[in-house]
């Protein structure tokens, strides 16, 4: 497939215009999408939901290492603070595909019609995969750019703290090794164990050093989140100090 963008979709959606001063919904066919751009006015209450931190339930971790926290929780915390169908997230071009990429934009809108933040959302496609299809995987963009424009509200903005990411991955996370895979890979430590795993990835590297109890297990803080430095001596990546 070319590496041209190749547009999937040619309709654009659009948006009413709010009047600012009356805060009544224009109906126009030739919105430009920022209508009442940072009027949206929050209670103290209102603010403190979108502000606070979600429960450690809440998180989870990519294969990767990234800690995130799944769309369903983003559209529950915005029913929540604007009452269903109080929010939209508005289409703001056609899908696009590059490669196996699909991508769209869309613009989170909120009470009265007003603009509250825009991001292009992407995912996947793969055409092969029988459990995907080209609706789910549009879906899945859908969901990814609702993630991205809700960070203009702050929501779940611990995911973006490395401090905060470093604590929940030594409380909730476990790195593993697993036989369809030559990286280890992170998974909660409540999940249920991937169907070819082999084991801890830092187990089995203290195993080979022949001191699983040191290389595991800081003795200062009780971390587990140890590294190796460049002249192969191990430390703790949570409190810094040297094993």
């Amino acid at each position: 497939m070319s590496s041209e963008v190749q547009v999937i979709d040619a309709q654009r959606a659009e948006v009413a215009r709010v009047n600012t001063q009356t805060g009544e919904v224009v109906d126009t066919r030739d919105f430009g999408g920022y209508a009442g751009v940072a009027t949206v006015a929050l209670s103290q209450e209102q603010a403190a939901h979108l502000a606070e931190q979600l429960p450690d339930e809440a998180h989870d971790i990519l294969p990767t290492g990234e800690v995130y926290v799944s769309q369903v929780h983003y559209r529950r915390l915005l029913n929540k603070v604007f009452g269903p169908g109080g929010w939209a997230l508005v289409p703001r071009s056609a899908f696009a595909m590059q490669g196996n990429t699909i991508t769209r934009e869309y613009a989170l809108v909120g009470p009265g019609g007003r603009f509250i933040s825009e991001a292009i959302g992407e995912s996947e496609y793969q055409p092969n995969n029988a459990r995907m299809s080209y609706a789910s995987a549009c879906e899945a963009c859908k969901s990814n750019a609702l993630t991205r424009c809700c960070k203009d509200l702050g929501i779940a903005s611990e995911c973006w703290d490395k401090r905060f990411c470093e604590k929940w991955i030594d409380a909730h996370a476990v790195k593993v090794w697993r036989q369809s895979s030559t990286k280890p890979q992170w998974r909660r430590k409540d999940a249920t164990p991937w169907f070819d795993e082999k084991g801890g990835a830092t187990e089995q590297k203290a195993a080979a050093a022949g001191d699983a109890t040191t290389a595991t297990k800081c003795p200062h803080c009780g971390s587990a989140n140890i590294g190796t430095a460049k002249d192969g001596a191990a430390f703790c990546r949570n409190c810094s100090k040297g094993i």
